[in-house]
């Protein structure tokens, strides 16, 4: 069961909405409120960006999709603490709730929770593109045509699409951008060691190495980066810095020693 309609903003949605948007003046008069009782629940087995979860809810001719970190924000998600420390994100989801969002993009201003009352996930066994994604859509389908639905919506990845995006086209320029990437870091490097030859090796490695190590964290991790993520890509690119920083360290000074 839901029902949908529009609802003006509240003074608190409008606060958040300038926040998000700060650099605009026409802020939204109407806001998209969904009340659902969900029938079933699916998760896709794979993720499409680690730590953020999604949830596709069959409610009654529609399916609602959910997704995003604002679901452990506690001024987006309104439960009571009891009905929250129950719920495991991996098995289950809300199915009685309020979800208030933007229609132009899909951002979630809040979600509330009627009843603590969960539904357990069932896993999709697809792979979802990410362009067709949002924080919160809704859109034509049932828990028995779910994935043939989701495929109409644009959700499901083409494989036409998928083999175009990591052709050798898209790989060349991918290891094109590399050592453009690489190229612009060495000569940083090289002019710090250039400029600075008092300096002794190892200073420079503490100096550019966690440098190197947060771009690499951030490049590696997705658009809005998580705890999960960061913490899995920062020691390695720490690493990868200060093994990239003592590689070009050394041949700017063979490149130095042949003067």
């Amino acid at each position: 069961m839901y029902s949908h309609k529009q609802s003006p903003i509240t003074d608190d949605e409008r606060k958040i909405v300038a926040r998000v948007f700060r650099n605009r003046k026409d802020l939204p008069l109407l806001v998209e409120e969904c009340t659902v009782t969900a029938n079933r629940c699916f998760v896709p087995e794979k993720k499409i960006i680690a730590g953020f979860d999604l949830y596709l809810l069959d409610v009654d001719g529609m399916i609602l999709l959910l997704f995003g970190e604002w679901m452990f924000d506690p001024y987006a998600l309104i439960v009571d603490e009891e009905s929250f420390e129950r719920w495991d994100p991996k098995e289950a989801f809300f199915k009685n709730f309020t979800v208030r969002y933007l229609a132009e993009n899909g951002n979630v201003l809040n979600l509330r929770v009627h009843d603590g009352s969960l539904i357990k996930a069932e896993p999709l066994p697809c792979i979802l593109d990410s362009d067709g994604v949002c924080e919160c859509r809704l859109f034509p389908g049932s828990a028995t045509t779910v994935l043939d639905d989701m495929a109409k919506a644009g959700l499901i990845e083409d494989k036409s699409k998928n083999k175009e995006r990591h052709g050798v086209k898209a790989r060349f320029q991918e290891i094109i951008w590399i050592i453009f990437e690489r190229g612009f870091v060495a000569a940083m490097i090289g002019v710090i060691v250039h400029l600075l030859p008092v300096l002794h090796n190892g200073f420079v490695f503490i100096l550019c190495g966690p440098v190197l190590g947060i771009h690499t964290a951030i490049r590696n991790s997705s658009e809005r980066i998580n705890s999960q993520e960061w913490q899995k890509n920062w020691p390695r690119g720490i690493i990868y810095g200060v093994m990239h920083t003592a590689a070009v360290s050394c041949v700017w000074r063979l490149l130095g020693s042949w003067k």
